[in-house]
């Protein structure tokens, strides 16, 4: 397992490999991490891989494309997002529609992800009883998190983390998983540290006071608590 495999006392070389993003063209290439027995972590942006006419697909779309207009990356103010997020969680799916018709005619620095095709739900369940694989989180809308007001920070990881769920089913999670150390904390910010794929750099004391956590925001499947 993952605590096993970093945690182990022998000294060789040993490396991780990743799957940004959850790129469909994995699917053409899991024969080849089949034939060596390579286990493999695939990020995945879950709003972006929901289907566009699911709420939380839509909502993920917009909220990505927000951030695909030149000025918004630029100079858009806390107060700003602050609203824009409020008002896209608060809108009416007929409503997001609108939202999303209207955004698209603006983006002009588009992200790479917008132009991929990403695996979507059932092919994520399904990747997730595969042997070799661990699903794990990279956000709702593929956000830059840095830039987020607090509210907008806290959904992508909350609604990330409960897909996670979804897909995984009913396999354990290390102690150290959102759910237990953010949801009731009121006064939540963020410290950036080496991304570290076993542990949140999160415990009692922090609770309440500040989180910090590790980028990516990486939850795995694990047989081990």
């Amino acid at each position: 397992d993952h605590k096993a495999f970093f945690y182990s006392e022998e000294n060789k070389p040993s490396i991780l490999i990743t799957v940004d993003d959850a790129d469909s063209s994995i699917l053409k290439s899991l024969d080849i991490f089949e034939k060596y027995d390579i286990p493999i972590i695939i990020f995945v942006p879950f709003g972006l891989c929901l289907d566009s006419s699911t709420c939380d697909g839509l909502r993920s779309r917009i909220l990505r494309s927000f951030f695909e207009i030149k000025e918004n990356q630029e100079k858009a103010e806390r107060g700003i997002k602050i609203n824009f997020f409020e008002k896209i969680m608060s809108s009416s799916f007929e409503e997001l529609e609108e939202i999303y018709f209207k955004i698209n005619s603006k983006r002009n620095n588009k992200d790479i992800i917008s132009s991929r095709t990403l695996l979507n739900f059932d092919e994520l369940e399904k990747l997730s009883h595969h042997p070799l694989i661990t699903i794990s989180s990279h956000s709702m809308s593929h956000a830059v998190l840095t830039q987020l007001p607090q509210k907008w920070l806290k959904w992508e990881i909350a609604c990330s983390m409960q897909y996670l769920r979804k897909v995984n089913g009913d396999k354990k999670y290390s102690k150290s998983d959102f759910r237990s150390h953010i949801m009731n904390d009121t006064t939540f910010s963020t410290s950036w540290s080496n991304l570290d794929f076993l542990e949140w750099k999160c415990d009692e004391e922090t609770i309440g006071e500040n989180c910090r956590y590790r980028a990516e925001f990486n939850y795995y499947r694990t047989n081990w608590e």
